[in-house]
């Protein structure tokens, strides 16, 4: 195809010219007319490899050479000649205007403007397909995934958890960034999954935010079963209510994040290495496709984009010996090639704005990619606006995450007590029920004494003696809060210890346990096997409205005989 009559079809389009008119002008040139329509249709594409390559028009001489090629009369070319200098400036101009709005140049300038811009909202979604692969000569393994994956998570060992065929995922996220100076951008995001497998389907819906340097933590939806053996018995309260914190108070409950942190981080020589790697690869062919879409209103340009895997790999190649100072194996590289050959294969288009030159959409569509036998097509699409009028703003009534954190550890801590606790009740129990039987039925007056029995029986559970010829136990169990020992109350009757009341005071008053104990209280004989008889000294209340020695917020458990 000529290309003087394809930069003057260019020309007199980005002039304002019908492509009706730019035929019927090219026919009065002399032009034939099939090849002028082949040349206006060939005009709506345009092909692109790496950075665009942007297209300098040069009116005078194509004018020049589009007239010279029309087999006119020597006088019409005369005419025409003296018309085309005239033209010369008006053509200047209308060149000037389509290389502004080419497609090409609106490509370029696309990652400039969209690292200037000052704030914007986003709005993203893949949906993801599990099912049997139809891919029987090209399908990777898991294997090869791990082996892809290896630069990220060397200790990938599982790609597609069991139980999930045919199962449909949908992963949506929302918000909005706005950049802030010499500090962390603020930014939003509403994230929702949802996993469907037959009848069963599990969402979650978490809500995070970060305003000059604060996060703010939101979980909207979240299932229980997720949490496992620590889900709460009541996660409903934690739900709809924001929670701030900041990153440095983390660091108490996580201790490894700090040094993870800084690990993951980049040396100035490495990011200058890496930037460079990445500035000089030539990763995509792009193709421009339309010029006539609108998004939101907007005109836009839209985008084929095609993966030059050699390329890629290369780039992996030169990025794993900078930052692992070793080169790619030979396995990692097949196994990259084989997750690359298919990812090659998806359909992604990009939409940016005539106008503007910002990014407005991306979709990302892959037919059939598969891995371990299972099939996974999937569509991610991303959608920007509201460019530099989207505003963060930090939620009101936000509760301190730390705060809740350590209600909860203490909450845990509590439970984890309390179940000590019963477990030491039982334990000192099975004990006194061995010494009994070693002693004709006779409990000891103190349950923490340590000296030998001997004939006056004056023992206790830990004695050497207390169980014939060694302890009932081997070490009698204390509080596991304070050291302090476990309330003990002897009842005598005809000067044999036939009876005991023993309790522990547990810090939470809503143990379950709490409905099946005994209730006594020994300093009166009520819900207590002997009305009287009991030591004096040593009485307590049993009564679940407080602890076994009177301490507020606490609930005593106690046991009898």
């Amino acid at each position: 195809m000529d290309p003087a009559l394809l930069s003057y079809i260019l020309e007199a389009r980005a002039a304002g010219l019908t492509d009706d008119q730019i035929v019927e002008e090219l026919q009065r040139a002399g032009w034939d007319e099939t090849a002028v329509r082949e040349a206006v249709g060939a005009s709506e594409y345009q092909s692109f490899t790496g950075p665009p390559a942007l297209y300098t028009p040069r009116p005078e001489n194509q004018l020049v050479r589009l007239f010279h090629n029309a087999r006119r009369s020597l006088g019409f070319k005369m005419g025409v000649a003296v018309l085309g200098l005239a033209a010369i400036g008006a053509g200047a101009y209308a060149g000037w205007r389509y290389y502004d709005s080419l497609p090409a140049k609106a490509l370029a300038d696309m990652p400039r403007k969209m690292a200037d811009l000052k704030s914007a909202s986003y709005r993203a979604e893949v949906r993801v397909r599990l099912g049997p692969s139809s891919k029987k000569s090209a399908v990777l393994n898991e294997t090869d995934v791990r082996v892809a994956l290896a630069q990220v998570e060397p200790n990938a060992v599982q790609v597609l958890p069991k139980g999930i065929e045919n199962a449909q995922i949908e992963w949506r996220v929302s918000g909005a960034y706005a950049t802030r100076a010499g500090a962390p951008s603020d930014f939003s995001a509403l994230l929702d999954f949802n996993l469907e497998m037959g009848r069963e389907t599990i969402a979650v819906t978490i809500e995070l935010r970060q305003v000059e340097g604060t996060f703010y933590l939101r979980l909207v939806k979240f299932p229980t079963e997720l949490l496992g053996g620590f889900s709460s018995d009541d996660l409903s309260r934690y739900l709809n209510q924001w929670y701030s914190f900041k990153i440095e108070s983390l660091k108490k409950y996580l201790p490894d994040f700090e040094r993870e942190s800084v690990n993951a981080n980049l040396n100035l020589d490495q990011e200058q290495k890496i930037r460079a790697l990445v500035a000089k690869a030539n990763l995509y062919h792009i193709q421009s496709v339309t010029r006539n879409e609108k998004v939101e209103g907007a005109g836009v340009y839209r985008y084929l984009v095609n993966l030059l895997t050699e390329n890629f790999i290369t780039l992996v190649r030169e990025a794993s010996a900078v930052l692992n100072e070793r080169a790619l194996t030979p396995e990692a590289e097949a196994g990259l090639r084989n997750v690359l050959g298919q990812f090659a294969q998806a359909k992604v288009q990009l939409w940016v704005g005539k106008d503007d030159h910002l990014l407005r959409r991306s979709h990302i569509t892959i037919d059939d990619l598969g891995v371990g036998g299972y099939s996974l097509p999937a569509e991610i699409t991303l959608e920007l606006s509201d460019f530099n009028r989207a505003v963060v703003t930090a939620p009101e009534g936000a509760l301190p995450l730390e705060k809740v954190i350590e209600d909860a550890l203490n909450a845990s801590r509590i439970k984890s007590r309390d179940a000590r606790r019963l477990a030491d009740m039982r334990q000192i129990q099975l004990a006194l029920e061995l010494f009994a039987d070693n002693h004709r039925q006779a409990y000891p007056p103190d349950i923490y004494a340590l000296t030998p029995c001997g004939r006056a029986s004056a023992c206790g559970l830990a004695s050497p003696d207390a169980c014939g010829s060694t302890s009932c136990i081997a070490v009698v169990p204390v509080d596991p809060l304070d050291g302090g020992r476990y309330v003990y109350n002897p009842h005598l009757t005809r000067r044999t210890i036939d009876a005991y009341h023993l309790g522990t005071s547990l810090e939470d008053p809503a143990r379950a346990e709490l409905q099946s104990d005994r209730d006594c209280n020994s300093a009166t004989g009520e819900n207590c096997p002997f009305p009287s008889g009991w030591d004096k000294l040593k009485v307590f209340n049993g009564s679940d409205r407080q602890g076994c020695l009177g301490e507020a917020g606490r609930a005593c458990y106690d046991l009898t005989p």
